[in-house]
């Protein structure tokens, strides 16, 4: 074993004696055990990943769902403990996902499920064979509704664990008054508060931050990938992407817009439906993010009523909402961070 690899398994040694001595005088102890398997299974650092050997593999199943919307596929996985009524937890995309992504979260969904939870990744058919476009909120309702009717589900315990503008458009899913109140609660990772002020945040390369216009650097797939979608919709907001010289501004836009178009795209945007809101919500966001700049998970958290606000904490350790790769010793005050965060947030959704 060189040298390097000598001080980073030292180091983990120790990190993983304070975790546990921190898990000794915090209780539950089965948050904590989750949150500490949870955190070695996906994080890359951490070379001891016990989870897949002390649980059994999850029953895997391919469904189909009817929605508003149209036709919608899904993976479910059934915990295989003995527990009955199980909580349950919906993944929440938000865009086609590539064939080299899907097998991250089909592993990501046994994960969670290996700890006790069902889990039920949607998305609508047109996602599925490649289209690109916004997801539809009703896939999520739908998915709600499904789980709901569920004899192993606890009705009490159904999440949400959103990722990127999965968060967002889940956010406003969760907002259908039929549903609303009714979820246990939102993982918001990475997602955008107002859909508007995100498409300008891309195509002008700035963010607001403390009242001042900043440089922000998208990465270009998002720019791209947002740009077919406004293209498949037809939207006039594309003129935002194609006209870099233009000083529009996407509100000066939407004045020119048909109002179906503001409507459609109103219906994927948290501001809009912020009033109607009921659930508690655990907003995490990476600070270099990318494909969504923080600031938009501020914007939230500055509208979210105090008493739906459970946990609220922006992180370096994140390329978007995947783990970073490689190890520095400041990478594990970030990953105590993200335990805390993680501790909180699976105490919740099993209490």
């Amino acid at each position: 074993m060189d040298h390097k690899k000598k001080v980073q398994r030292t180091i983990l040694i120790i990190f993983g004696a304070i975790i546990l001595s921190f898990m000794i005088f915090q209780k539950p102890v089965k948050a904590n055990i989750k949150s500490l398997l949870l955190i070695s299974q996906e994080l890359p650092q951490i070379p001891i990943k016990p989870l897949y050997k002390i649980t059994k593999t999850p029953s895997h199943q391919n469904i189909h769902l009817d929605s508003p919307d149209g036709p919608v596929v899904a993976d479910l996985f059934i915990s295989q403990n003995s527990k009955k009524n199980k909580p349950a937890l919906i993944i929440a995309m938000g865009v086609k996902t590539s064939d080299k992504d899907k097998p991250i979260i089909l592993g990501f969904a046994e994960t969670l499920s290996r700890l006790g939870f069902i889990v039920l990744w949607p998305r609508s058919e047109i996602l599925e064979q490649g289209i690109s476009d916004f997801e539809k909120p009703s896939t999520f309702s739908e998915s709600y509704r499904f789980l709901e009717n569920q004899e192993i589900v606890n009705k009490n315990r159904i999440s949400f664990v959103g990722f990127s503008v999965g968060s967002s458009i889940a956010f406003s899913a969760i907002a259908d008054p039929q549903i609303s109140g009714k979820t246990r609660s939102l993982i918001f990772f990475g997602g955008y508060y107002d859909v508007f002020e995100y498409l300008e945040n891309l195509s002008s390369q700035t963010i607001t931050q403390n009242g001042q216009k900043i440089s922000w650097h998208p990465d270009q797939s998002a720019t791209n990938h947002v740009k077919e979608i406004l293209t498949f919709n037809n939207s006039q907001l594309l003129s935002l992407f194609n006209d870099p010289k233009s000083q529009k501004t996407a509100q000066e836009i939407l004045k020119s817009l048909p109002q179906n178009e503001i409507e459609k795209f109103k219906m994927i945007s948290p501001k809009e439906k912020i009033g109607e809101y009921k659930t508690p919500t655990f907003i995490l966001h990476e600070r270099n993010d990318t494909f969504v700049p923080y600031t938009q998970s501020l914007a939230l958290k500055t509208a979210l009523p105090k008493n739906l606000q459970k946990s609220y904490l922006i992180i370096n350790l994140f390329e978007h909402v995947q783990p970073q790769k490689g190890f520095s010793p400041k990478i594990l005050g970030e990953i105590f961070k993200l335990y805390l965060f993680l501790y909180q947030t699976l105490y919740f959704l099993d209490s």
